[in-house]
C-alpha cells in the first residue's frame, strides 16, 4: 500500500499515475473528462434547484452547492489504494484527477457569478445546465455568500 502519512493526495496521485497518461488513447481522455463534467454539471444543478425549490436563502444555496460536489482526492487515493490492486490504481484514480481539474474551473468561473449576483442583488434566472458552486479559495468564500 501507500503510506499517507505528510505526503499530499496529489504527490500521490502523480506517483499512481506514472504511465497511465500513454496507456490511454486521447479520445478515452477526452470521453472521461466529459463523463466527469457532465457528472459535476448533474450535481451542481440537483443542488442548485433543489435548494431554490425548498425556497432556502441564497447563502444556504450557496453553501449547499459548494458541499454538494466536492469529493476529495486526499480521501479517495488512499482507499482507492487500499481496496485495488497496486497495478489498477492509476487507472482507477485518473477519473478522480480530472474531475477535480474539472471542478476547479468550473467552480472559479461560478464563484464569480454568485459574487457578482451578490454585489448586484440580481438573482439570476435559471438556465439549462446552470450550475454553481465555490472557489477553491476558501479564505474568500464569505464575502461571495454576503
Amino acid at each position: 500500500g501507500v503510506k499517507v502519512g505528510r505526503r499530499s493526495g496529489v504527490n500521490i496521485a502523480s506517483r499512481l499515475t506514472a504511465g497511465v497518461w500513454t496507456q490511454l488513447s486521447l479520445r478515452s481522455l477526452a470521453l472521461v473528462a466529459a463523463l466527469d463534467a457532465a457528472t459535476l454539471a448533474l450535481v451542481l444543478a440537483a443542488t442548485a434547484l433543489t435548494s431554490r425549490w425548498l425556497k432556502l436563502t441564497n447563502e444556504d444555496e450557496i453553501a449547499i452547492v459548494f458541499c454538494g460536489s466536492k469529493k476529495s482526492m486526499a480521501g479517495g487515493i488512499p482507499m482507492a489504494t487500499i481496496l485495488f490492486p497496486g497495478h489498477a490504481v492509476g487507472l482507477i484514480v485518473l477519473p478522480l484527477m480530472i474531475f477535480h481539474q474539472v471542478q476547479l474551473f468550473v467552480c472559479a468561473v461560478l464563484a464569480r457569478r454568485y459574487a457578482a449576483r451578490a454585489v448586484t442583488g440580481v438573482v439570476a434566472a435559471p438556465t439549462s445546465g446552470r450550475t454553481n458552486c465555490v472557489a477553491p479559495d476558501y479564505g474568500k468564500a464569505g464575502a461571495v455568500a454576503s
